[in-house]
């Protein structure tokens, strides 16, 4: 996790630099604009990956919520997927189909205010789990390791964690609401949000498996058997991720649809190569275009391994290119550090990083999707 963090702080110091000697304000005119069209293309096709895999986990999600919270209230007669594929149709996909996404913005508080109940929640859980069964003992019980057992486990857990840091598409509108923002200044709000957002990954992810060791799955929020034990504490965290959940879901697939969009104009449109030359879309195609992409990402859902396979595949593959390895790029284009100083060497680390994982963690998680690898027992079933 240490890694990842301080390849992403330097991904976007790079960024920030990019933009202020080349003045290109966005990932799709800085590949135009220092390369060429058909790495602008691959950077679009990337978003739409990244887009789109986040959707389809947003849905598998709710999917593990429903499925823990309510499923054994209809007495069997509905399945996993049919719950998924009801809420989707009655929530996730009218709000898909939204022109913007002013009428959620309050939604992003929201968010932030859960997340921090969510840590709460589940260290006090943890916590009054501890003072009744007693500490882990490490020593004798290899449930409770929180070291990997092998190296490809470290490697499969490295997009996830990428996914888990993705930030950088949005640092250009952050950086122009900055106050007199500076690059300095920038690097100041970079490592606090990131020592923050850490500190929250890593009391949620310590006591969650400190209290359920080898059980512990995917999504931790199904460790809680709310259906079985419907704890207070846990219910209100059930309800709100749902929520937030179903309020992200448009925020995927608006850009996501946005990208289509772009590509179709330049596939069949003018061949202007200014992102200002794309015009508005229509009231039609964005319904028909939101539609397919919402159909497609249920339908990807209700096939797909679980939530991990699918952070672990995007991650691996448009993430990383996106995140680490893009950023190299443009500062090696722009010769944005003198040759053999340490931001360049850091810099060319970045990029052959960035390839190398992407290519290794992407081939053992797909191998383990192939393989069913078979997940952890749930607590709930004991």
């Amino acid at each position: 996790m240490v890694g990842v963090c301080k390849a992403t702080e330097f991904s976007v110091d790079l960024m920030i630099q990019t933009r202020l000697k080349s003045g290109l304000v966005s990932y799709e005119e800085m590949a135009m604009g220092l390369y060429n069209e058909k790495i602008a293309n691959a950077v679009a096709v990337a978003i739409l990956v990244m887009t789109f895999g986040a959707s389809v986990a947003f849905i598998l999600a709710v999917g593990d919520i429903l499925e823990a919270g309510v499923l054994d209230v209809f007495g069997g007669s509905l399945s996993r997927q049919n719950l998924m594929v009801i809420f989707w149709a009655l929530f996730m996909l009218p709000l898909s189909i939204l022109e913007n996404m002013n009428s959620l913005r309050f939604f992003s508080g929201f968010g932030v205010l859960n997340s921090f109940y969510l840590v709460f929640a589940t260290t006090l859980h943890a916590i009054h789990h501890f003072s009744e069964k007693g500490f882990p003992n490490f020593s004798n019980d290899s449930s409770a390791s929180l070291w990997p057992s092998s190296l490809n486990g470290v490697i499969e857990a490295c997009p996830i964690l990428i996914f888990a840091y993705i930030c950088q598409i949005n640092i250009f509108s952050l950086f122009e609401e900055l106050k007199d923002g500076t690059a300095e200044k920038f690097a100041t709000v970079t490592r606090g949000g990131i020592a923050a957002i850490s500190s929250f990954y890593f009391l949620l992810a310590t006591f969650t498996f400190l209290e359920f060791g080898d059980k512990t799955q995917d999504n931790i929020l199904t460790n809680y058997c709310v259906a079985k034990n419907p704890e207070p504490l846990m219910v209100v965290a059930y309800v709100g991720y749902a929520l937030t959940i179903t309020m992200a879901y448009p925020m995927c697939t608006f850009p996501c649809r946005y990208t289509v969009h772009v590509l179709l104009h330049r596939l069949f449109g003018t061949r202007e190569r200014h992102y200002d030359s794309i015009p508005k879309m229509g009231k039609s195609r964005r319904v028909m275009i939101s539609t397919i992409i919402s159909c497609g990402s249920v339908l990807t859902a209700l096939v797909a391994p679980g939530i991990s396979s699918v952070f672990g595949i995007v991650g691996g593959t448009a993430a990383s290119f996106i995140c680490f390895i893009l950023p190299a790029m443009f500062a090696i284009k722009l010769k944005l550090a003198e040759k053999w100083s340490p931001q360049y060497i850091y810099t060319w680390l970045l990029f052959f990083g960035g390839i190398s994982i992407g290519l290794l963690s992407t081939i053992i998680t797909v191998n383990a999707a192939i393989s069913r690898k078979v997940k952890p027992e749930s607590p709930c079933s004991s």
